[in-house]
């Protein structure tokens, strides 16, 4: 009896540190969301894709436009991807961004969009539903190769004259 209430005790005293150690990690980190939504028959998945130059990755049980990540927080050069379709004919549209932002800790950061004509505008808000980027606005395109696709990101960080309103 005694040494299954060691056991116990030792396990515990583990677990409890193991805990800490992830909490403290998480005071100086910041969260952002993808998510997918479905308005009125149209789709988009608003995607937060690099931080910082480094590729956000995604555990194998989740799907990208349902992943959340845990981000340093502070100043950060944020990459982002918008997918639009507003049926099958059609097909599925892109426009990326890229916007540099400071993250507080302990808030989590998710985007909002919306199509007109041949642009996405999109603002990021945080959870307290404050923009704190945007609305900004670009041309969508069709969501063809990696390297169309490559070729848009160069210019990701430049507004286009003609989604002005």
């Amino acid at each position: 009896m005694t040494r299954i209430f060691i056991v116990y005790a030792i396990v515990m005293l583990l677990l409890s540190c193991s805990t800490t150690k992830t909490q403290h990690n998480m005071i100086d980190k910041a969260t952002l969301l993808n998510v997918a939504i479905l308005s009125d028959s149209k789709k988009y998945e608003l995607l937060f894709s690099r931080v910082n130059g480094k590729k956000l990755t995604i555990g194998i049980s989740t799907e990208e436009k349902n992943a959340i990540f845990t981000v340093d927080a502070g100043l950060s050069d944020i990459d982002m991807r918008i997918t639009y379709s507003a049926d099958n004919l059609v097909g599925v549209r892109a426009a990326y961004f890229r916007a540099s932002l400071f993250l507080e800790k302990n808030n989590t950061y998710s985007m909002r969009a919306y199509a007109n004509n041949k642009c996405i505008t999109m603002q990021i808000v945080d959870s307290r539903s404050k923009v704190i980027y945007g609305p900004v606005s670009k041309p969508h395109y069709i969501f063809d190769s990696g390297e169309y696709l490559y070729s848009l990101l160069a210019s990701a960080n430049k507004e286009e004259s003609k989604c002005l309103h």
